[in-house]
């Protein structure tokens, strides 16, 4: 956002003291207003239960970056960078998304609860040394698994002759004997698979900027009545 000022003034005197005043006026109202901005932002995004995404929100202005002998303006941005995974979630939430497989896959996997959002796995090149929680994908899990397809955009990956806990819901393939708290299946599904997904625009940053905005001529005046030219 940039706020201009256009005045008429007599005397280069009177420019002297009011120029300097109407442009600490501007960028007073400026992060004021970008403030506004960025606090609404947060709450919306609470609002229509994105969880912790609003803490990936900043704001800053020239009068934060202590830039105030120019134009004043200010910015909404996503911390990490426009390349972060908060930037492109925030992005397909304002604006709407196709999300499709990359990397030369065919089908978008998303674990069920029977194989677990993370798998512990040995940490790469450190000797096997070590281990950590990755993103369960197929690829990284053990089990053999049975391709299944329901339509031209739905399939799953199951687990055949499967051991499920009843405490966690995990599975894992049928041992010789059946352990304390688990229970047989056929088959289990572990992986959703699809070819594609929409993901529609939650609310309006636009708009929740434009509105900030159309306000900074408010706090300029109120900037200008707490601190009157003398």
């Amino acid at each position: 956002m940039r706020v201009k000022f256009r005045t008429k003034l007599q005397g280069q005197g009177m420019a002297k003291v009011v120029i300097p005043h109407l442009r600490r006026a501007s960028h007073e109202a400026t992060d004021r207003a970008i403030q506004d901005a960025k606090t609404r932002t947060r709450t919306t995004i609470r609002g229509v239960g994105l969880g912790r995404l609003d803490n990936a929100i900043g704001a800053t202005s020239s009068l934060k970056k202590r830039r105030t002998n120019g134009r004043a303006w200010g910015a909404i941005f996503a911390r990490g960078g426009i390349y972060s995974r908060a930037n492109q979630a925030l992005m397909s939430y304002t604006e709407g998304a196709t999300i499709l497989p990359t990397g030369g896959r065919k089908w978008l996997a998303y674990p069920t609860k029977a194989a677990g959002r993370l798998t512990r796995l040995p940490i790469p090149r450190v000797g096997g040394r070590g281990y950590a929680n990755f993103k369960n994908q197929p690829s990284r899990g053990r089990n053999r698994l049975k391709f299944v397809r329901f339509s031209v955009n739905r399939a799953a990956l199951v687990l055949e002759n499967a051991t499920v806990s009843n405490k966690t819901g995990r599975a894992k393939p049928m041992g010789k004997r059946l352990g304390r708290g688990a229970r047989r299946e056929k088959f289990v599904i572990m992986f959703w698979l699809i070819k594609f997904t929409r993901r529609a625009a939650r609310f309006n940053q636009h708009a929740i900027v434009a509105d900030a905005g159309a306000r900074i001529g408010v706090y300029v005046e109120e900037f200008q009545r707490r601190n009157p030219v003398a």
